[in-house]
């Protein structure tokens, strides 16, 4: 997670020291102030990289959406019920959700970040990050709402089973937020380059990467605390059902991915205390 937030940040300070390769002195052209837009420019500099980027993202989520599912919970105590938790869970990530997604669509819909110019190289990669982001959002929020509609009307045991069999969908909302997270930054960093020029690039790129690196810090030192209070044979017991979880959950995000196999409904074992 570390290295993934570094390299999204400085993707953002190549992207907007960049900015001005679409310049058409640099690409062979003879016209001062004039810009190559082309299909072909735009598909090799932009789309295709945003394609690119999305569908690492998209992997990315599938791979740590069990992870985050199951440090949600593993050091939970055995008093505590798994219904109300994921409930809490689910709604908390909903409304972060919510308020991030209304803030990413306002910032697509404003100016780019060259003022004038929405096809310019940067502008293209600002509107396609927060694009991105949107999308990702969108999937967060919808997947936490249908969560909660099922979860809610069922009671402890039920609920314990319904995690179980679907543990990769309590997972992904807060993977989807992240990589949403790590997107605007970016196009906030390539808006910064665009509209204040390379210093105040350079100076939100160091921030920037300052505020990535503690809030990750934070979540891997948290995730590493263990509950003091639960036995050693709870302990080895929620290790085991962790990796089987997390496996099948796995393997139904990669059937999902592929669109070639039907994933039936999976049994296994529960969430039980």
């Amino acid at each position: 997670a570390s290295v993934i937030s570094v390299l999204m940040v400085f993707l953002g300070a190549i992207i907007g020291g960049f900015q001005n390769a679409d310049g058409t002195l640099e690409n062979g052209g003879v016209a001062a102030g004039a810009f190559d837009n082309s299909t072909s420019f735009m598909w090799g500099w932009v789309w295709g990289p945003l394609i690119g980027l999305g569908t690492i993202q998209i992997s990315a989520v599938a791979q740590l959406g069990p992870q985050f599912g199951w440090d949600m919970i593993q050091e939970r105590s055995d008093s505590v019920s798994m219904r109300e938790t994921m409930r809490s869970n689910m709604t908390n990530i909903a409304i972060v959700g919510a308020l991030f997604l209304a803030t990413v669509w306002a910032m697509l819909q404003s100016d780019p970040p060259i003022e004038g110019f929405p096809s310019r190289f940067i502008s293209q990669w600002y509107s396609g990050l927060l694009t991105i982001s949107i999308a990702f959002l969108l999937i967060s929020v919808m997947t936490c709402v249908v969560a909660l509609l099922y979860v809610e009307g069922l009671d402890n045991q039920a609920a314990l089973k319904c995690v179980g069999d679907n543990f990769m969908y309590f997972g992904e909302p807060i993977a989807l937020t992240l990589f949403a997270m790590l997107n605007t930054i970016i196009a906030t960093i390539i808006w910064i380059f665009g509209a204040y020029g390379m210093a105040m690039g350079i100076i939100s790129v160091v921030f920037f990467f300052w505020a990535c690196l503690r809030t990750t810090v934070i979540y891997l030192y948290l995730s590493e605390w263990t509950n003091p209070f639960l036995d050693l044979t709870e302990v080895q017991r929620r290790k085991a059902l962790a990796k089987s979880l997390t496996a099948r959950s796995k393997i139904a995000a990669k059937s999902t991915q592929l669109a070639t196999a039907k994933v039936g409904p999976q049994g296994g074992q529960g969430l039980g205390n």
